[in-house]
Parts: C-alpha cells; structure tokens; sequence
C-alpha cells in the first residue's frame, strides 16, 4: 500500500471551523494539490478567500444537476451571462 495518495477526497473539511481557520485548511488543501496530488473537496459555504484558491469547480443545484463546472475564475463572467442559473445560486466572491 502507498502512502503517497494520489487523490484526496474530502467532504465537508471546513464545517465547524470559524472563517480564519476555514482559511487555513483552504491553503493546506491548495498546498497538496501544488504538490501534484489532486484534491476534490465539497464545501457547502467556503469563506470567499477559500473559494479564491480551488482551480476547478463543480458547482451542483438543490436537486444535483451540475450548474458550473470548469475554471474558478472564469464562474462570475459564465453565470452573468447564463440565464439557466437562478439569481438564488449566485455565489459572492467579494
């Protein structure tokens, strides 16, 4: 067995931690992916600095239909211009 994991999954590392420390594990997680791992994490309500740091994104209704999936900084500019996302899952990185 290898001890070098080549994926990580997490679900829900940050659910209840405060903001700060939210953060903090946002930057360990991007820290192992730079190290060539891949890392797939759900997170229900990243801090927006959190958010800032994941490459991809797979952004799932209420009802699971995937409604983004690509690049982190490009979501903004695809759901302002997307009229099948509800102003309800708009997601504030300020």
């Amino acid at each position: 067995m290898s001890l070098y994991l080549q994926v990580l999954f997490l679900d829900e590392p940050t659910t209840g931690l405060d903001s700060s420390m939210a953060n903090e594990v946002c930057v360990m997680l991007q820290e192992i992916a730079r190290s060539g791992r891949a890392v797939v994490a759900i997170l229900h309500s990243p801090t927006a600095f959190g958010f800032s740091l994941f490459d991809q994104l797979m952004m799932l209704d209420d009802k699971g239909r995937t409604t983004y999936f690509g690049p982190q900084h490009k979501i903004q500019t695809t759901w302002s211009t997307s009229d099948t996302i509800s102003r309800e899952m708009y997601v504030s990185t300020s």
